[in-house]
């Protein structure tokens, strides 16, 4: 199940047609001179002089990929098709595998093989096509294969006295928090390491506008594909909320300024998934979304305290999506006409609330330099938990024989 639904989720979207009308020379070529045409280059440089990683070099890639268009970046856009398919079956860790995915694709900018704007594409096209594609009742079971890959870590969970449940699992392997997927990776856009729910938020973030400067003169307007909310629909927490909810946590989580591709992308490019997936909502008395806070271990929706007819003041009501909820409040006196100070304190909360912001996108410094010679580009590496090792082996080996194939078919 699993298997065949990345495999669709991978089939959603294909670069071979943008490569070949783009036709923009890799970073590393002598550009002009680009498939045998000179090309005129104006004030830039002829030349990057991209360091190539020797590895590479043996395996022949950058002299295979010569002939095949930078953008998008076809690889960014098979990476984002699988890591947000696999998101959204295991949104408990959302923002941990597309923070990893966001990698993927910067890793590509490491080699020299494409620039930040290709990454952004991929981005893009990638989300765009698991979205759209789960709208269509023909594409694989989304529902099946998250019950095929819970139950299985759930299984292995128990084998290993982690609990019966998902939920019991990672609060006992602290696989979204204090164990959670994380890597010591830093360049100009990402200056911290990822070590905390917040700090991937904070990378995913940069790493949807790479340092570029946003266009002062215009102010993005929030725009949430009506697609969009199939990635939130299997969030334990969100299980209850609608769709106008929905849309609401994405457009109050999104990138609110305006940045190269976002006037052509119809909103694809401002959605942000990491802090979607980590978000504690507050909700109004109707149900109205009022804020967001993303960046946590695990996302939740909590309910603003509301009085009853009988001069009961309500509490406020969490959902974290482990089945339970929590109420607490304080009860007036409607007798006495007097109220408890808990009571009105609460009132006092409720009617003040201040009007919710969208969260800040964070900016880097500047645009990596793949060549080493303006950008400090350290070494990658990663430590993934337990729980996000068994859904990441199982996701890549029900999938590796025919992604494989589909793959090899186009240009990345």
């Amino acid at each position: 199940m699993t298997k065949a639904f990345l495999s669709a989720m991978n089939a959603t979207a294909s670069t071979g047609t943008a490569k070949n009308y783009y036709s923009y020379p890799r970073p590393y070529i002598d550009r002009p001179n680009y498939l045998g045409e000179s090309l005129n280059m104006g004030e830039l440089k002829s030349t990057l002089n991209i360091q190539q990683v020797q590895a590479y070099v043996d395996q022949g890639q950058y002299v295979g990929l010569a002939a095949s268009g930078s953008f998008p970046s076809g690889h960014t856009t098979f990476a984002f098709t699988q890591g947000a398919g696999l998101a959204t079956i295991l949104p408990e860790f959302g923002t941990q595998i597309m923070t990893r995915v966001s990698e993927a694709g910067n890793n590509r900018i490491v080699l020299g093989v494409h620039y930040p704007l290709d990454i952004m594409g991929g981005h893009i096209a990638g989300q765009y096509g698991v979205a759209t594609a789960l709208s269509d009742p023909t594409v694989a079971s989304q529902a099946a294969a998250r019950t095929e890959l819970v139950n299985y870590l759930t299984d292995e969970c128990a084998a290993n006295n982690y609990g019966s449940t998902l939920s019991a699992c990672i609060g006992k392997t602290g696989a979204t928090s204090t164990n959670e997927y994380s890597n010591s990776f830093t360049d100009d856009v990402v200056s911290a390491p990822v070590n905390s729910p917040s700090s991937a938020v904070a990378a995913y973030t940069a790493r949807m506008s790479y340092g570029f400067q946003s266009d002062a003169s215009q102010k993005a307007s929030v725009q949430v594909p009506s697609a969009a909310i199939n990635l939130l629909r299997n969030v334990p927490a969100y299980k209850g909320l609608n769709d106008t909810q929905l849309k609401q946590i994405l457009a109050m989580t999104e990138n609110t300024r305006v940045y190269p591709l976002e006037s052509s992308a119809q909103g694809w490019g401002q959605i942000n998934l990491a802090a979607a997936y980590s978000a504690k909502v507050t909700l109004s008395a109707d149900g109205t979304v009022q804020s967001v806070a993303a960046g946590q271990s695990a996302a939740s929706v909590v309910r603003q305290q509301t009085n009853d007819s009988d001069g009961n003041q309500g509490g406020s009501g969490t959902n974290d999506g482990s089945g339970t909820s929590n109420a607490k409040g304080g009860t007036s006196n409607s007798t006495s006409g007097t109220s408890s100070k808990t009571a009105s304190n609460a009132k006092k909360s409720a009617t003040t609330a201040k009007k919710p912001q969208p969260i800040a996108s964070v900016s880097g410094q500047g645009v990596v330099d793949a060549s080493g010679k303006n950008a400090s580009l350290a070494k990658t590496g990663s430590n993934v938990g337990l729980v996000v090792s068994i859904a990441a082996m199982l996701a890549v080996a029900g999938s590796a024989v025919s992604l494989t194939v589909m793959r090899m078919k186009r240009g990345h």
